[in-house]
Parts: C-alpha cells; structure tokens; sequence
C-alpha cells in the first residue's frame, strides 16, 4: 500500500453506493469463437463475438465506518433532533435491492477502472453474531451491451421496388 492511497483513497462502488471494503473482486471476459469443419477435417474459426464483462463483488458496508468524524456528527445529530437513523449497512442493502429492481444500468468503480452499463445479476449477503453490525454482501454484476436503432427511409433504397419492399404499408384508414 502506497503512503498516497492513505490520505487518497479509491472507493470502489456500485452505482452511488461505496464499500467501506472491497473483500474481492473477480473479473471475467470470455469470447465465443465459432468455428466449422472443412475437408481436411480441421475446424477453421470464422468469428469471434466478445461476451459481456461479468464481476464478482464480495464487499462489506459497516456500521461503524472508517469515516469516524462523520459517524460522530451523525450520532450527536440523533441524540439532539431524537431521530433514530437507519444503520449505513440496512441502507447499503435497501439501495442494492432497489438498484436491481429498477433494471437499468449504472456505473461500478474498482481500483483499475470506471465501467459504464452494469447491471446486478444476482445478490446475496451473510450475516453471523461476528458480522452483526455489517453488511457482507456479495454481487454478480454483468455489463450490458446495448445497440441503436435507426429506421430506414425511403430515400435511401435506389429503387423503388426495394423500397415497397422494406417500408411497411400502413392503413390510414378510408381515404
């Protein structure tokens, strides 16, 4: 460990929720590469299609955070105003479920790189009398690849019967 991550620390996160610690990380990237047999009785590859990254998280979210100035605050805050806050590890695992539920992608952060369109695939957490006060979660996340649509226009064909072709006809009633 570096004297600079010390006092500059890299959170790692999902979406806007950071780990107090990352336990593990996993990274996965596979390639399918289609092949067909030829005479010879070798296959020859004539693709290769790049699957989706996939991760795996195991983190913890405390209680009682490194953050301890701000854990102070927060307790004085409570006594004063009389307000019970919710513990920052049922908070974690609430905003984990609703980022899952809501089914669009975010933004995952390790020490390596910032990885845009992930999605949570699948969460679980342990929770034992020495893991009390903590959520030790671990998530299966997966980048989501999207394409863009465009539709096509008439102009583009050069005929017109390719363009009667691949323009639906659309019944706008009796004219």
């Amino acid at each position: 460990m570096s004297l600079a991550s010390l006092f500059f620390p890299t959170k790692s996160g999902i979406g806007q929720i950071t780990f107090d610690a990352l336990v593990s990380e996993s990274v996965q990237t596979d390639a399918d590469i289609t092949t067909n047999p030829v005479e010879s009785g070798a296959d020859v590859a004539d693709n290769i299609v790049i699957q989706p990254l996939s991760f795996n998280v195991e983190g913890i979210i405390s209680d009682t955070p490194v953050n301890f100035l701000g854990t102070i605050i927060d307790s004085v805050e409570s006594i004063i105003t009389g307000e019970q806050t919710e513990r920052p590890s049922v908070k974690a695992w609430e905003a984990l479920l609703k980022l899952q539920a809501d089914k669009k992608p975010f933004t995952y952060v390790n020490n390596l790189k910032k990885y845009e369109n992930i999605a949570i695939k699948s969460l679980s957490y342990t929770q034992d009398k020495e893991s009390f006060n903590i959520l030790h979660f671990t998530a299966t996340l997966q980048e989501v690849i999207t394409v863009a649509s465009k539709n096509a226009k008439k102009e583009q064909f050069k005929d017109k019967s390719t363009a009667d072709m691949a323009m639906p006809t659309i019944n706008r009633g009796i004219v």
